[in-house]
């Protein structure tokens, strides 16, 4: 099953009309398109299954066009028939991660969490610390329901089943993780995403697992980035421009990419008995289960490309709020010494400066901008967001 919506792309927003749309199949190849009437006038973007009963979770109207956001949840047991439900949560709610446990919601906006039986009564069950970014889908492994924030140092938090006490975890990468998408095997969650970043905005792939929420095991990082995850019989698989099959989740193999894929929109992935299905806004790929071998792809990924020391490597610095830290070899760097006006760009750079950054040695870092003037950089701690600049 999958949902979604069509819009007539017509202008002024007056003329505008957009339907919810569902999509059923029994073999992930043949697929027949539902418009029930429930789904009329909802754009409908989230889906989430909760032990046999699917939900989907949108907005009433387009979100280019409404003048006021109003949240929507439909219900079906079947993905034909479906339902709309009038949720007690404000309607201004906006959903930033859904999941289920069994048969009970769970969903995230920024700084609270909602559990709910029937996507109709939902109760407030836990506080949760304000993000700057969001929070990724929730997952939940034994007793234990984890969420992963979208850009934070220490970025794993986690709970009981019922989330109603959020903690974090003291992983830490050294690495600035994008977490794309995350899936629950056997007893083991499996997260994939982008690591920032091996050479000046060059971005790597990578994955974490974990068993509890509080510890976690980082892969090795490698060149593409992996898209989506899926468990399948007797591992993981991952997509993206590539696709990789894994045992444990970090250590992956290359199999054949999907044909003529592209990213072009968010990639999803779901997996069941018959095999795998994966789409990207676009076009849909299906992959039957025999196919999917974890011991029958051998070829290792290809790593990150890492710089050469003395190597000068073309960049961009953005300084119209002061020098930011730099992001380079998959470590977090400053000037050394710290600029004193640190809000402006230094005399002598420009807003957008151009430049090339050369690693002078182990921890050493050059920037020479085109413009003549260079800055010394050292390793250091990624300073705490504060807020854009004035």
């Amino acid at each position: 099953m999958a949902v979604g919506y069509y819009g007539d792309d017509s202008y002024p927003c007056e003329e505008l009309t957009v339907d919810g749309r569902a999509w059923t199949s029994s073999d992930g190849e043949q697929w027949s398109e539902l418009r029930p009437q429930a789904l009329a006038g909802l754009s409908l973007t989230r889906a989430v299954n909760a032990d046999g009963t699917f939900y989907a979770f949108g907005q009433v109207g387009d979100s280019d066009c409404a003048n006021d956001y109003q949240l929507a949840v439909v219900r079906s047991t079947d993905g034909t028939q479906w339902e709309r439900l009038n949720p007690d949560l404000p309607n201004t709610f906006f959903p930033s991660a859904l999941g289920s446990i069994g048969q009970t919601l769970i969903v995230l906006d920024e700084d609270s969490s909602w559990t709910s039986a029937d996507g109709a009564h939902w109760q407030r069950s836990g506080d949760l610390p304000f993000s700057y970014s969001w929070f990724n889908e929730v997952t939940s492994v034994g007793q234990t329901v984890v969420v992963l924030d979208g850009d934070d140092a220490r970025p794993a938090w986690f709970s009981g089943l019922t989330g109603d006490a959020w903690r974090q975890s003291k992983f830490q990468s050294d690495r600035g993780l994008n977490f794309l998408d995350s899936t629950v095997g056997t007893d083991l969650i499996v997260v994939v995403g982008e690591a920032c970043c091996s050479l000046p905005n060059t971005e790597a792939g990578v994955s974490l697992t974990s068993t509890d929420g509080t510890t976690w095991l980082e892969s090795a990082p490698f060149r593409d980035t992996p898209q989506a995850v899926v468990a399948i019989a007797g591992g993981y698989m991952a997509v993206g421009r590539s696709s990789w099959v894994s045992h444990d989740g970090i250590d992956w193999h290359v199999g054949p990419p999907l044909p003529d894929f592209a990213k072009r929109s968010e990639v999803v992935a779901v997996s069941a008995a018959a095999g795998v299905l994966v789409i990207n806004g676009e076009y849909a790929w299906f992959a039957q289960s025999d196919a999917l071998d974890a011991d029958g792809w051998v070829e290792t990924p290809v790593g990150a490309e890492m710089p050469e020391i003395g190597l000068r490597y073309s960049t961009d610095v953005f300084l119209h709020c002061g020098w930011p830290a730099i992001q380079f070899g998959f470590r977090t760097w400053l000037p050394d010494p710290p600029f004193e006006d640190n809000i402006n760009p230094p005399p002598g750079f420009g807003d957008q400066d151009r430049g090339w950054l050369t690693q002078m040695g182990d921890n050493e870092l050059l920037y020479e901008s085109r413009r003549g003037p260079t800055v010394t950089l050292r390793p250091a701690q990624a300073p705490e967001f504060e807020g854009p600049c004035a």
